[in-house]
């Protein structure tokens, strides 16, 4: 069993704010400058994003309170966003790089899931901005559920993706939400509402599987 994951990503300083879960009871928000980092090893607490936790997260993110700098219509997107991204940090750094792409009886492996996360984030988030996917897009649908890598390049990836989106909607003026937007190559009908929600329940879905997969394997992802 490889060692637990340690990613470290440093980043301009800024001030953004943050929230320390320490028990199911108790949490603060306050603002801190900081440098971006993100830690899944064990217990230990780690930054991610723009909040910060120990690991295991007793209070789930959408009970503390708005995010600053986002438009409350958009704050369950955000929270559900940022719930993700600590879930991930959790699973992925409890599982070794073998465990990541395991198919047990043939469902698909927590690695899949991830990379599913950020990929498909990324591309409805360009549906979101009324724009069709690149030529880049489409090739890395294709590779999803083929190309294997290891668990540092992966997390890093989500999380540059998740963070994507989260700027993205931190831009999104209230007065475009009930935007007509078009899906796909058949140019099915949505809104930008529409799509950011799905971004953020479709995320939380795929996450809970990568959950689910790991305890099938066997794998504790909270204590």
């Amino acid at each position: 069993m490889e060692k637990p994951l340690e990613l470290e990503s440093t980043t301009s300083a800024r001030t953004g704010p943050t929230n320390t879960a320490r028990s199911a009871a108790a949490s603060t928000v306050r603002s801190i400058r900081y440098s971006h980092a993100v830690r899944a090893d064990g217990g230990k607490e780690y930054v991610t994003g723009d909040l910060q936790y120990d690991v295991p997260l007793m209070t789930e993110i959408w009970l503390t309170g708005p995010v600053p700098g986002y438009e409350p219509l958009l704050m369950p997107v955000v929270h559900s966003l940022l719930q993700v991204k600590a879930e991930l940090d959790a699973v992925v750094g409890r599982v070794s790089d073998a465990q990541l792409w395991e198919r047990p009886s043939g469902a698909a492996s927590i690695g899949f899931h991830v990379r599913h996360i950020g990929g498909s984030t990324d591309r409805l988030m360009t549906y979101a901005r009324g724009e069709r996917l690149t030529a880049e897009q489409l090739a890395a649908a294709k590779v999803e559920t083929t190309e294997q890598v290891d668990r540092v390049t992966l997390l890093a990836a989500v999380h540059a993706q998740i963070d994507r989106a989260l700027e993205q909607v931190k831009h999104t003026p209230a007065s475009t939400l009930l935007e007509e937007r078009k899906v796909g190559r058949a140019g099915l009908p949505s809104t930008t509402l529409g799509l950011l929600f799905h971004v953020a329940e479709h995320a939380t879905r795929h996450a809970g599987q990568a959950i689910t997969t790991a305890r099938i394997l066997g794998v504790r992802t909270s204590e």
